[in-house]
């Protein structure tokens, strides 16, 4: 997305965020997981690579696990794996209050969700096909207002510690060109998805030494 465009966005923000009428606690917490999920489909990348090779995420070194740390480890990073370690960062998340919450939930489903997936899965495709993003084209298909809460979350600084949560951080800059946006990119969802190894290989009790094996 060009400086000019990001710029034009920002200053005719217009379009009134949906009202949401906020809901009890495990409620809130199971609507914004499965946003938070949306936003960043890390478990549509692990499903592919899933059911590609039965010895993934070991396939370069398929015997370093046993059938029962394998099979822990792939659960783990399946989309249920996934929604649960969301879960528990979405829980720890609403100790901002109700009202952080409700806003986080309001933002995402007023199409801040639907369009950082789009971007998700685009530059995922474009890592295993070769086939370059057209950024134009996937905001273009998007109404106004969905554009608009994109850009909210990428961009106010209220919403800092909803970019920590979705696992952006501040890898977006609208300041910078759209090829240096995409590498921050890449190194961001390159991290993210060395911690979810991590984090699964300890709930399955595999010792880290069998990545070097």
């Amino acid at each position: 997305m060009t400086p000019r465009l990001t710029s034009l966005l920002l200053a005719t923000l217009l379009v009134v965020v949906p009202a949401f009428a906020g809901a009890t606690g495990p409620d809130r917490v199971d609507r914004l997981t499965d946003l938070v999920v949306q936003a960043m489909p890390m478990h549509v990348v692990f499903e592919q690579f899933a059911a590609k090779d039965p010895q993934w995420p070991v396939q370069e070194n398929p015997g370093a696990l046993d059938a029962g740390q394998l099979a822990c480890l792939r659960g783990e990073l399946s989309t249920a794996g996934y929604r649960r370690v969301l879960r528990e960062k979405v829980q720890a998340y609403a100790g901002h209050g109700d009202d952080v919450m409700d806003r986080s939930i309001r933002l995402l489903e007023s199409g801040a969700a639907q369009l950082m997936g789009a971007f998700v899965i685009a530059g995922v495709e474009q890592e295993m096909t070769g086939r370059k993003v057209d950024e134009a084209e996937i905001v273009g298909a998007a109404r106004p207002e969905v554009v608009q809460a994109f850009m909210e979350l990428m961009t106010h600084p209220d919403n800092a510690h909803l970019r920590r949560l979705v696992g952006i951080g501040d890898a977006f800059d609208p300041g910078e060109s759209a090829e240096e946006n995409h590498a921050r990119g890449e190194k961001v969802g390159g991290s993210l998805a060395v911690s979810l190894m991590l984090g699964g290989m300890g709930r399955c009790d595999i010792p880290t030494s069998v990545l070097f094996n």
